[in-house]
């Protein structure tokens, strides 16, 4: 049951969402909160909203899986486990320095970029270094969880939360960003003294289980590892990258007037052509003398089929460009080869690879979303394979292993977007919060972070939370002074990041809960006394803004 258990935990909560529907009346905001009679949530609604969530948020789904078929096809590279092991025994001895680095770099990009999910990417390289530290799973979920949270509290620049918070209140990046940067220190230092606490009573593991986290150990040193290193490094340094809001938090329009100016250059698609062509021939010719040296057997072909197919296709667009380069560039004659191309229809493809049409819908840095970083992920995986000699049939053999591992996490997590579904049919939610809203006039900080924490607990997902269950929109109507908008920001950020701790429907918990075979409620009993520091600091932190700030 253990391993199930992050299943029956978003089960359980769908039917209690379920439930209040046949008690509680919707109440749906319309200028103010408006009361209307109770939608029930009968049986079929709750077999076929799970249908409805895959057709809607499959894109989670398929994100989870591409990190799966990634670290799947890592898992078969040699040099990853050398990776594993070099950074392990280099952090032995410094445990505690790698621990505060690694906590303060999460919570950081969290911060500045509004990654929750995202974070994901890491997980399973984070994990790995973990156990092979000889440390428990508890403090590989502790470690990424707690940091997402810690950098969600402190939100600062990040256009998916903070900058919402903009739009919706009319507030700016800086508004409250001293007290946003103290509550990120602050609850970051919270889980890293936690997470000591927690291994000092903890014995390490010297025999570590390999698995889809750690892959086998391998024999073989003769490996590189700093070609894997430096694609890795430069991967996670776009994912970041690509994330923040360079222009709107920052004023910096680098990235946009780049972005820009690539797409607009005139760089001629005929070197484009003869550049990529000539260096996947040569590639193909150099590794097919290589084999061919190394096996010394005489009665083998010079190169496979396939290879050759593929080097007289690309060699045939190569030949092409090169005929363009010396008919147009050296000897000036365009009128022969431009009817030449015309004729057998290849004209328009050559002229196609601008670099406008090659890059296709990319964007410009600070407006990536989940389908560019699944792109750049399957783009990775290519130059891997390619990089360490991977045959077709061990990469494709391996992602699918990856994708089987991660398969389960990946189902729990989508599923819990069916609470979203089903608070967003039958708005029983803010019924619940409309009497506490209604305690006090103006803005309390003891029930307006309640309602807050209590619409986190059914949506962890901020792009909906703040159109849901959220009552950040009516709070603009119902608090009468301006000047208290920066703190409700700062109590909404504040309170959806401690959701992610807690609530049932944290995906981010979800996963990792799963993929390391904890149990929801082990992990709340490992969790309390942090939970409960940081919910005692924000709370502490909103009377101090009160009382000072506004």
């Amino acid at each position: 049951m253990k391993k199930y258990n992050t299943l029956f935990v978003v089960t359980l909560t769908i039917l209690i969402v379920a439930l209040l529907t046949w008690i509680l009346p919707v109440t749906y905001l319309n200028g103010e909160l408006v009361e209307a009679e109770r939608a029930q949530a009968g049986i079929m609604n709750i077999f076929s909203y799970p249908v409805f969530t895959f057709y809607n948020f499959i894109y989670i789904f398929v994100y989870i899986i591409a990190i799966g078929g990634f670290y799947g096809l890592l898992n078969k590279t040699p040099a990853y486990r050398l990776l594993l092991d070099r950074v392990s025994n280099h952090i032995k001895g410094r445990e505690i320095i790698w621990l505060v680095i690694t906590v303060l770099f999460i919570a950081i990009i969290s911060s500045f970029t509004g990654f929750t999910f995202e974070t994901l990417l890491v997980l399973p390289f984070i994990a790995a270094i973990v156990l092979l530290l000889g440390y428990d799973k508890m403090t590989a979920a502790m470690i990424t969880v707690g940091s997402v949270s810690a950098g969600i509290i402190g939100t600062t620049f990040s256009s998916l939360v903070a900058g919402a918070f903009n739009e919706i209140l009319s507030t700016n990046y800086n508004d409250l960003i001293w007290v946003k940067v103290v509550l990120l220190v602050v609850c970051s230092a919270i889980i890293i003294v936690n997470i000591i606490l927690h291994n000092r009573k903890q014995e390490r593991e010297k025999n570590v289980e390999e698995g889809f986290l750690i892959p086998a150990k391998v024999k073989e040193k003769s490996a590189k590892v700093w070609p894997l290193a430096v694609m890795l490094i430069v991967f996670i340094l776009v994912v970041i990258l690509s994330t923040i809001d360079w222009s709107g938090a920052f004023n910096i329009t680098f990235f946009d007037t780049l972005h820009e100016n690539i797409l607009a250059s005139k760089v001629l698609s005929k070197y484009v052509v003869l550049t990529v062509c000539a260096l996947v021939c040569l590639y193909n010719v150099l590794y097919s003398v290589y084999k061919k040296r190394k096996n010394l057997n005489k009665s083998e072909h010079f190169m496979s089929k396939r290879r050759l197919i593929v080097t007289i296709i690309f060699g045939v667009f190569a030949l092409l460009a090169l005929l363009k380069i010396m008919f147009e560039d050296v000897f000036k004659v365009t009128d022969i080869l431009t009817k030449a191309l015309e004729l057998i229809k290849v004209d328009g493809l050559i002229n196609a690879f601008t670099w406008e049409k090659l890059l296709g819908s990319v964007q410009a840095f600070g407006k990536w979303t989940y389908n560019d970083y699944i792109a750049v992920m399957l783009i990775l995986g290519l130059v891997i394979k390619f990089t360490y000699h991977i045959s077709f049939e061990d990469a494709i053999s391996n992602y699918g292993k990856g994708i089987k591992n991660v398969l389960y996490g990946a189902f729990v997590a989508l599923l819990s977007y069916t609470v979203l579904i089903l608070i967003s049919s039958h708005p029983v939610i803010l019924t619940m919060l409309k009497p506490l809203l209604k305690l006090t006039d103006g803005l309390s900080i003891l029930w307006y972070p309640i309602c807050t924490f209590v619409s986190a607990l059914f949506n962890t997902d901020f792009t909906y939370y703040r159109y849901g269950a959220l009552t950040l929109s009516y709070a603009t109507s119902y608090f009468t002074s301006a000047s208290v908008y920066p703190l409700c920001g700062l109590i909404t950020q504040a309170m959806y990041g401690l959701a992610l701790l807690v609530a049932p429907t944290s995906t981010i918990l979800l996963f990792n809960l799963s993929i390391l075979d904890i149990k929801y409620t082990t992990w709340l009993k490992k969790m309390w006394r942090p939970i409960l520091e940081i919910v005692l600091v924000i709370f502490i932190t909103f009377i101090i803004v009160l009382q000072f700030f506004v």
